[in-house]
């Protein structure tokens, strides 16, 4: 019984290297991170893989393949990955999903969807306290708006954007938001 253990452990220490790995080739090399997270999505097949090491791979799967397929794949990817960080009780892991989710909406053109999806995620984050996730919602909300000449709504998740980097006294952050906030009300003021 003590090596079966072993082993499992041993077999949960591998899918999170593979994760890591994954996650640091990601950006210059997309087709060998999908391969990883392949290879993780199957080895949980057999049950060596970790809940929330399966339910990220499913998340980074959707991301990579969301610029080339039907974005209903990727899609159903992000709600598996939902159930299953709901189900273990990873309320940070279902608001990141939720925001991957609507990053993929977003890029499809569907921005009202995108636009719930950030909405859920936000409000997830924000009884987290997870300040740097909830900043980036609004952020992306307040783009959704700017982008379709929404700039009363796009001025007030600036404006929230740059509250809550506030919060987290990030002055990078409050800069890049603080020239979104003023591009905002100028549009704003113009139309």
């Amino acid at each position: 019984m003590f090596l079966l253990y072993n082993i499992n452990i041993a077999k949960a220490e591998q899918a999170d290297i593979l994760f890591k790995n994954a996650q640091l080739i990601e950006k210059t090399n997309e087709d060998s991170a999908l391969v990883l997270y392949n290879q993780i999505l199957d080895d949980h097949k057999n049950e060596t893989t970790s809940a929330e090491i399966y339910g990220k791979a499913l998340r980074k799967k959707a991301l990579i393949l969301s610029g080339s397929k039907d974005e209903k794949v990727n899609i159903l990817l992000c709600n598996q990955a939902i159930l299953l960080f709901q189900k273990i009780k990873n309320t940070k892991e279902t608001g990141i999903t939720y925001n991957a989710k609507a990053n993929i909406y977003q890029v499809k053109g569907y921005f009202d969807i995108a636009i719930e999806n950030y909405q859920k995620a936000a409000a997830i984050f924000d009884t987290l306290h997870f300040f740097n996730g909830l900043m980036i919602c609004y952020s992306n909300i307040a783009s959704i708006y700017n982008n379709t000449e929404q700039y009363k709504n796009a001025l007030r998740y600036n404006l929230l954007a740059y509250q809550t980097a506030n919060l987290k006294n990030d002055t990078f952050s409050k800069g890049m938001i603080a020239h979104d906030v003023s591009i905002s009300f100028t549009k704003n003021n113009i139309s």
